[in-house]
This record gives structure tokens, C-alpha cells and sequence, in this order.
């Protein structure tokens, strides 16, 4: 029996940044902790709106109990970048956003639309913008065509950044491959 399909949470709000990185200590490019969607908008929710659990859930269109084991792994990657000195990379996750976001790549504004193409930054006028939930849907798209291909052939697959071997399950620590 195969077990039930993961519920896609919802996003209400696009971190302004991209990560972290960490003052005053040695650190190397492809030391990054990767906090997922779902993480950092549990954080958000519990931490920085003061919302009660049950509440947050509802807005991430989750069970409580699944809010919490979001919310607990986030605290702890949170605690382990204070304590060990690592970067956070904030990206990826089983995650869907009510509205369509971009981020200019001049200015590093994200802004979200209603509905519709943007062609241009609304704060520098960039034509230099990403659809961040074009980007989000090609990662979950990479990411299910690893645990497939692994599954199928019963081998590894390669991290396409950094030709990691892995069987859909394991992490390179490259932000970008996680």
C-alpha cells in the first residue's frame, strides 16, 4: 500500500530574501542549510505574527500536527545555522502561492501580481525579473523526476549542479540541488 499523497501547503507571503550567510566565520559556498516554503512561512506565522498553531494551519491549509512538524524543523535548521555557522538558502518544498510572484534580479525587489505576465521590475523598471512560482514549479518538477527516476531503475540519481549521487532522498547541501 502506497502511502497518501502529500498536501500542498499554502503560501501567503514570498520571503524578501533569498537566504542567509553568516558573519565573522570561515565560510564556504556550498555550506547552506535549506529551510523550505513551508518552513520559513511557519516561522513567519508562528514567530513573527504571533499566530496561535491551530490558526496558522488553517492559512497554510494544513492538519495542526503537520504544522508542527514543519514548524519543529524549522526551528531546528534555524538553531543549527546559529550554532554551527551555516548559511540558509530559503527555496523549494511542496508548496502552492495564492498569487503569482516575481523578483527583479537588479534591484532584488519581489513583488506579486494578480493575475497575468509582468515584463518589467515596478520598482527599477528591469526587464531582469523571475517568476518565482515558474522557478518553484520547475524545482518540484526536478525534484519528483529524481524520486522517479530513482525508484524506476532502483539506482542513484545525479545532482544536476553538482553530480551528487543520491536516490531522491538524500541531500547534496548545494541550495540549489535540495
Amino acid at each position: 500500500m502506497s502511502p497518501r499523497p502529500k498536501r500542498s501547503r499554502r503560501i501567503g507571503f514570498h520571503p524578501i530574501i533569498r537566504g542567509l550567510k553568516p558573519i565573522g566565520v570561515p565560510f564556504k559556498k556550498d555550506d547552506f542549510i535549506s529551510l523550505h516554503y513551508e518552513e520559513f512561512e511557519a516561522i513567519r506565522l508562528a514567530d513573527y505574527e504571533n499566530l496561535p498553531q491551530v490558526e496558522a494551519a488553517k492559512r497554510m491549509n494544513i492538519s495542526r500536527p503537520t504544522f508542527t512538524r514543519i514548524y519543529d524543523s524549522a526551528r531546528k535548521k534555524m538553531a543549527r545555522s546559529l550554532i554551527e555557522g551555516q548559511g540558509v538558502s530559503i527555496l523549494g518544498g511542496d508548496v502552492y502561492f495564492d498569487k503569482i510572484w516575481y523578483r527583479c534580479n537588479s534591484c532584488n525587489q519581489v513583488f506579486e501580481v494578480e493575475k497575468g505576465e509582468v515584463q518589467f521590475c515596478i520598482e527599477c523598471k528591469s526587464e531582469d525579473i523571475e517568476n518565482i512560482n515558474q522557478s518553484l514549479s520547475e524545482w518540484q518538477q526536478h525534484k519528483q523526476d529524481c524520486v522517479d527516476h530513482s525508484i524506476e531503475l532502483n539506482k542513484y540519481c545525479l545532482c544536476v549542479d553538482c553530480y551528487y549521487k543520491k536516490n531522491g532522498q538524500g541531500k547534496c547541501g548545494n541550495p540549489s540541488c535540495s
